[in-house]
């Protein structure tokens, strides 16, 4: 096994924390996932992770709320991120 190192290890680092103490709920396809944070101060938010193309995490968001997950079950995750 080749042993990693420098910018392409620094970065693989870097990505992995934007996600830490978030699970994954639901692949949407293109890359596109949903996440739930559930440790730190934003735990029990739902996130939009759309590093496949812009590499952006975005909160979902229902009237300008944090979605509930309850409400997350009932909408498509695309509808609920603020482009």
């Amino acid at each position: 096994m080749p042993i990693r190192d420098g910018p392409g290890l620094a970065r693989e680092v870097f990505q992995e924390r934007k996600t830490s103490g978030a699970v994954f709920l639901q692949d949407n396809g293109c890359g596109f996932s949903t996440l739930l944070v559930v440790t730190g101060p934003h735990h029990g938010s739902l996130w939009f992770d759309g590093r496949a193309t812009c590499d952006q995490i975005l909160p979902l968001n229902l009237d300008d709320q944090p979605v509930s997950f309850t409400d997350w079950l009932a909408r498509r995750s695309m509808d609920l991120v603020g482009w």
